[in-house]
């Protein structure tokens, strides 16, 4: 536990990829982790018995009609940053989401963490959208991107493939996806 916390409390301090403005302590690690079971797992990265990272799937929203769409995140200690954790702690995440029978998975980004949002579109997920200067950190406003990852995109374009605009062609978006 105090691994997962201290990589937590790295990424508060950074201010790179978390935008808590205090650190997070033992006690209220347990109990986040305390929920994270079952449908919505922590994942733990180690490189020669060292904690490297973890990621995990909490609830979008918590409400019911929300209850295919994921919510994920993910953090790396940092003497063991760009060296392929994050990747691979965010590829067991989606592949886990997979089988667990989510349909979408959403996370958000600071829009000025470049690994991160490479790594996340490199992943395959889209950005869907930016909320402006809603993050206050450092005496300055920051923005925040949406990406999110559709895991039965097959399925999703299917729906749509009849579907044909006013002047008898496809819609642009639509053919982006094929």
């Amino acid at each position: 536990m105090a691994e997962l916390v201290s990589i937590y409390n790295d990424s508060v301090e950074d201010g790179v990829s978390n935008c808590d403005l205090s650190e997070l302590d033992e006690s209220a690690g347990a109990r986040w982790l305390a929920d994270h079971r079952g449908r919505f797992p922590l994942f733990v990265a180690e490189i020669e018995n060292d904690v490297a990272g973890w990621a995990c799937l909490s609830p979008f929203v918590d409400k019911k009609c929300f209850d295919r769409t994921a919510y994920s995140s993910t953090y790396v200690g940092k003497r063991f940053r760009r060296r392929g954790v994050g990747r691979a702690l965010r590829s067991h995440v989606i592949e886990h989401a997979r089988e667990l029978g989510f349909h979408s998975i959403v996370n958000r980004i600071f829009t000025r963490n470049s690994a991160s949002v490479t790594l996340t579109e490199q992943l395959g997920f889209v950005r869907i959208g930016v909320l402006r200067e809603v993050v206050w950190r450092d005496n300055e406003y920051w923005d925040v991107s949406l990406y999110q990852l559709i895991l039965d995109e097959g399925r999703f374009r299917n729906e749509f493939d009849g579907f044909r605009g006013d002047s008898g062609r496809r819609a642009q978006s639509l053919v982006e996806h094929e």
